[in-house]
Formats: structure tokens, C-alpha cells, sequence
């Protein structure tokens, strides 16, 4: 089995905004081993948020290919690539996204509808027990504080035990001390679950939490440092 669970293969992505042609990635290419914490970092509109969404299988890329664990995800049929996406990936976003008539234990629970298993609601007590939110599990979002409905989120994303978590400016929204907690959290979980991590993040503090920095610039890697 490849160490690598991501690969990229001169990916391209293209898209047209007015008449103007857009080139959000100009053929990327990484490797991203098992089990490890990445950042990826650079100005709005270098190409992070298009790379994560295809690595995720949220878009397609005009060229190129997209390995999760050695399978060429850009070319399955959405039901596909819809199960990959629900068993293999786990998604945090900087707005929470957490649906507001729902308590927290019913938001961590929302991935497994489809799976209908009576045994979930334990899993996601666990969870929140995990990131300390024990006491809140009966809260609605507007009950609880910004750090507390991203914890929310990461246990909603952890719910299906995802090889993959993929973090898109999670921090952004929180002040400084919060963000610092739920990046403290997410290495917990990359090294007791031995879960592969990616963030996009502008805050370099953040970045510097991680195992590796990737740096990007008008569509392409321009850096790469292991720390």
C-alpha cells in the first residue's frame, strides 16, 4: 500500500468569470503522506479553497488527476464519488454550518442519517465527550459560543471515522485564544488518531502548529517546508 493517501497529478482548474478566463490552478502536483498535518497557505485567490474542494471531491478539475489512497477520484460517477466523500472525508468549514433547531448531539449525528444504525448516538457522545462538551450536548447552536459550535462541527466531521480531514479557514471566525484551542484539538486528533490533516489557513500562527507548509501563488506551489 502507497504511504501516500493524496496525490495530485498536474491538476488544472478553469473557469470563466465574465470574459474573463480564470486559472485557479496551473498543474499541481503533491503528495500528501498518511497521517500527517498540513497547512496550506497563500493571499485569497492563489487556489487553496479550488484544491481543497476537488481533493475533497466537491469540484472537478479542468485537467490532471486526484488520488484518495490510489484511486483517481476525478473520474467516478457522483453516486460514487458521493460515498467516498461521506465514508473517507471529513469536512470543517469557517462558518459552522451546524443547523440551528438541531441540538449539538443531533448536528454530530446529521452524517449518519443514511445510515440509519441506532449505534451512532453513542459514537457521538463519545465525541463530544472527547472535544469536552459533555455538558452542552443538549444545546442548541445559539446556546453556545463560537469555539463551542466549531467543536460541534469537528465532532460532525469525525462522526464516520474519515482517513481524510479537510479544514477550510476553521479558525477565522474565532478570536485568537479560541482558534488557538481548536488547533491544539485538531493535532490531539491528528497524532491519537493518527488522522491525515489538511488546513487552508491565513493565519501563520496556525500554519506553524502543523507538519508541513505548503505555499501557494496564483494557482501553483511556490513553497514546500517540512517543519
Amino acid at each position: 500500500m502507497p504511504n501516500e493517501i493524496i496525490e495530485t497529478i498536474g491538476l488544472t482548474k478553469e473557469y470563466r468569470l465574465g470574459q474573463t478566463l480564470v486559472h485557479a490552478l496551473r498543474g499541481v502536483d503533491m503528495k500528501v503522506a498518511k497521517g500527517s498535518f498540513m497547512s496550506m497557505v497563500g493571499p485569497s485567490g492563489s487556489g487553496k479553497t479550488t484544491l481543497l474542494n476537488i481533493i475533497g471531491g466537491l469540484d472537478k478539475p479542468t485537467s490532471g488527476r486526484m488520488l484518495l489512497d490510489g484511486l483517481d477520484i476525478t473520474t467516478l460517477p457522483e453516486r460514487k464519488l458521493h460515498r467516498i466523500r461521506r465514508v473517507k472525508i471529513g469536512f470543517i468549514f469557517q462558518h459552522f454550518y451546524l443547523i440551528p433547531t438541531l441540538t449539538a448531539l443531533e448536528n454530530v449525528l446529521v452524517p449518519t442519517i443514511p445510515m440509519k444504525s441506532s449505534h451512532f448516538e453513542d459514537k457521538a457522545e463519545k465525541l463530544l465527550s472527547f472535544v469536552g462538551l459533555t455538558e452542552r450536548e443538549k444545546h442548541r447552536p445559539n446556546q453556545l459560543s463560537g469555539g463551542e459550535q466549531q467543536r460541534v462541527a469537528i465532532c460532525r466531521a469525525l462522526i464516520n471515522e474519515p482517513e481524510v480531514l479537510l479544514c477550510d479557514e476553521i479558525t477565522g471566525e474565532l478570536d485568537t485564544e479560541t482558534g488557538e484551542q481548536i488547533v491544539r484539538l485538531l493535532k490531539r486528533i491528528n497524532q491519537e488518531r493518527n488522522l491525515t490533516i489538511l488546513l487552508i489557513t491565513h493565519d501563520q500562527r496556525v500554519a506553524s502548529e502543523s507538519d508541513r507548509i505548503i505555499t501557494l501563488l496564483d494557482g501553483r506551489i511556490v513553497a514546500d517546508k517540512a517543519r
